[in-house]
Parts: structure tokens; sequence; C-alpha cells
């Protein structure tokens, strides 16, 4: 029998409803406190330069901590989940190379990735000024909704790729899926980023003079981008080649994820030399949520790993084993005649 598709599926001959169900229920409402979470984070974030102007240092020192989970989960997560799926490492690579690409020329041509209170231009030179005129906050926008949706796919990859490493320890994914929070890692790693994602597209519309109503619904229009990607990633799902799916999206996520953390890490070196301990603790920092939350996901996993995460080959060797059996009782009785 072919595998079902969805949440929580599990991997079997017959279709065990009961152990289905709660893998699914599970499976479902963790991913509805991920998106709420998320999305009030994101609202939040975006209400800050309504309220109050954030300092240059704290928003560095921050946004190191983010650049760090970043990194951590697109390097230590994502792309290591990616490449022991059965899709060629060849592929893996180039959609980890692609989501790199993608993220960068989005920066190259929209200039949506500057963490900035206000835009600055400090040299008089040709610099993204996205509150000069409407389209700066319109391209803002766009650029961070393509990114947010990215991230959306991310994380509903890696919640179903974990699911499914523990729906493998036999528990058809229900108590077992209980031990542990699939996808945790690309969830932090989302839920500290999206504020600031926010910020961005708020603080841009402040400066370019747009009326606070249009702040308000912009930032709220924002927040559901998360749920979005989700819904998006197992849409395409159903009409496509899950186990490849899965690793092509893990690795392309990773790569938008390292682009994302560079991006905000890489100009502190030329124009941040100042405070060089606070913003270097922040990202190691940074790197130990992410490490920390990779030991809290795999905790179970490894049990799984033993009884075959290879879900393309489980219900063959299921089959093989029952033949071998089979085989073995028929000797048996020929034995005894």
């Amino acid at each position: 029998m072919p595998r079902l598709r969805g949440f929580g599926a599990v991997h079997c001959p017959h279709l065990n409803v009961h152990s289905f169900v709660p893998g699914f229920l599970f499976m479902f409402w963790l991913f509805v406190i991920y998106c709420v979470l998320i999305a009030l984070a994101s609202v939040l974030g975006g209400y800050l330069p309504l309220l109050f102007k954030l300092t240059h240092l704290r928003m560095q020192v921050a946004l190191s901590f983010v650049s760090g989970i970043l990194l951590g989960v697109g390097l230590l997560h994502m792309l290591p989940h990616a490449l022991v799926e059965d899709a060629p490492v060849s592929g893996v690579t180039t959609a980890f190379l692609l989501g790199f690409l993608l993220i960068f020329f989005l920066e190259r041509f929209f200039c949506f990735h500057h963490h900035e209170t206000e835009p600055v231009s400090t040299d008089g030179h040709d610099v993204c000024r996205q509150g000069d005129h409407t389209m700066g906050w319109v391209g803002t926008f766009f650029g961070m909704t393509v990114h947010t949706l990215l991230a959306g796919i991310a994380l509903g990859s890696s919640v179903e790729m974990e699911h499914s490493m523990q729906a493998g320890d036999g528990n058809g994914g229900g108590a077992t899926a209980l031990a542990g929070l699939a996808g945790l890692g690309a969830f932090l790693a989302i839920l500290f980023h999206k504020p600031f994602d926010a910020l961005t597209i708020t603080a841009v519309m402040r400066v370019s003079g747009s009326s606070r109503g249009g702040i308000i619904l912009a930032n709220i229009l924002f927040a559901l981008v998360i749920p979005l990607g989700i819904l998006l990633f197992f849409l395409v799902d159903g009409i496509g080649t899950w186990h490849n799916l899965t690793a092509y999206a893990l690795a392309l996520s990773a790569g938008t994820f390292v682009c994302i953390a560079a991006s905000d890490l890489l100009p502190e070196l030329q124009f941040h030399r100042h405070n060089r301990l606070l913003l270097s603790g922040a990202l190691v920092a940074g790197l130990l949520v992410a490490w920390v939350s990779g030991l809290l996901e795999t905790h179970d996993h490894g049990h799984g790993h033993g009884h075959g995460h290879d879900h393309a080959g489980h219900h063959h060797g299921h089959d093989h084993h029952d033949h071998a059996h089979d085989h073995h009782g028929h000797d048996h009785d020929h034995h005894d005649h």
C-alpha cells in the first residue's frame, strides 16, 4: 500500500487509524501553537517603531544573537537532515545554493533586509533608501514576504521530517511524538527573527509617511505569512514526491537561513568594530541555543533511527521480513513430512 500523505502518516502495510489519529492531532496542534506564537512575536516586533525607538547597540546585539540561531539551525539541523534523505547529494547542495542566492538577489534588487529603525546614509553614496518613496516599503514588504514564505516552508518541512523520525520508533507517531517537539530549532530561529523582519517593514513605512492604520494592517498581514508558507508546503506535497521534496525544502531553507545570518553578521566586521566582545558573545549564545534545541529535538530520535528512518525502504523491509518468515514456515512443514 502506498504511503499515506499528510500529517503523521504511519509506515505499515495496513493503516492503523488509532495510531494515525494521535500523531495527526499532535502535529496539527503543534503547528497551531508554533504559528500563534510566531504571529504574536511578529506583531509585537512590528509595533515597536510605533512605541519607541530602539538603540543601535541593542539592535545589533539582538541581531547577532538571532544570526547565531539562524546559522546553527541552517548548518547543524536542516542541512544534515536534508543530506540523510533519499535525494541525491548534488541535488541537496544545489537546493542549498539556490536558497542562498534567492535571498541574496532579493536583497540585491529590493534591498529589504537592513534592520535599522531609520534608513541612514553616512557617506552620501547611492544606498538603499526605502523610506524615500512608496516603492521603498513596497519592495521591503515584498522581499520580507517571500523570505517569510520560505521560512514557513522550512518550518513545515522540519516538523514533518522530525515527526516522521519520531514515528519510526514504532508507536505510529503518537506517544513518541509527545516526548519531543518536532521542528523546535526551526521554530526558535523563526520566532526570534520574525520580530526584526516586521520591525523593518513598519519602520520603513513610518519613515515613508504611511498612516498608522496602514502600518498596523501591514503588520497583521505579515504575521499571517508563516501559516501560509506551511500550507504551501503541504499543498505542494500533495502533488509531488514527498521524500525528495522534504530534502530539497530543508536544503533550500538552510541556504536562506545562512544567507540571512551572513547579511546581518558580515557588515559588523567592517562597521561595528566597537563592542566586539559583546557582539561576538551574542553570536556564540545564539549558536548555543541552536545546538541545545537540536539536542532536545533528537533526544528521542536515536531509537527511531535504529528501526529504520528510510521511509522509502521501510515498507519493503517489512514485507521482506514477512516473506522470509513464510518461507521458514514452509520449510519446516516440508521437513515434518
